[in-house]
């Protein structure tokens, strides 16, 4: 991959989808996708108004790895900068959390990090989106994308 390369934007999903992932999560058989998808709740920063949606995940440990998907359409990530407050639904279990928006200026460590998780985690995916599965290669396309690194409290 040249180094001018950006990674490819992933369709927008529709909201019928959205929806539907959700009542599956929601459900008993939220052991079909819920090993790789979970609810994420992002309270506004000033208006507290939640806002919930299907996101895809890498989970080390307690932290989780969220990779922002055409992050200049979508404005759910910037009530995370700075961190913020999150719940999320992960294996039909409510936990909280803190969440924070990293992008690569501010902390590309951070985010090359955060898309070796995912790229190792959804190669498939890494594939479809045109990110590198090399580690030398991940930093030059890592220009322009926000993690969200969720860190999961109790």
């Amino acid at each position: 991959m040249r180094t001018d390369e950006r990674v490819r934007t992933p369709p927008k999903s529709p909201p019928w989808l959205n929806r539907t992932m959700s009542r599956l999560l929601l459900s008993p058989l939220s052991r079909l996708v819920d090993r790789g998808i979970l609810l994420l709740t992002v309270f506004g920063r000033r208006t507290g108004h939640p806002y919930t949606f299907p996101v895809q995940y890498v989970r080390e440990g307690e932290v989780l790895w969220i990779y922002v998907g055409d992050p200049g359409e979508k404005t759910w990530w910037r009530n995370l900068v700075p961190e913020g407050r999150v719940e999320v639904l992960l294996r039909r279990r409510l936990r909280n959390g803190r969440g924070l928006a990293l992008s690569h200026d501010a902390a590309p460590e951070a985010v090359e990090e955060g898309l070796r998780r995912y790229v190792d985690r959804f190669p498939g995916t890494a594939r479809r989106l045109r990110i590198p599965t090399e580690d030398d290669a991940i930093a030059p396309t890592a220009a322009g994308t926000i993690i969200v690194r969720v860190t999961l409290e109790g």
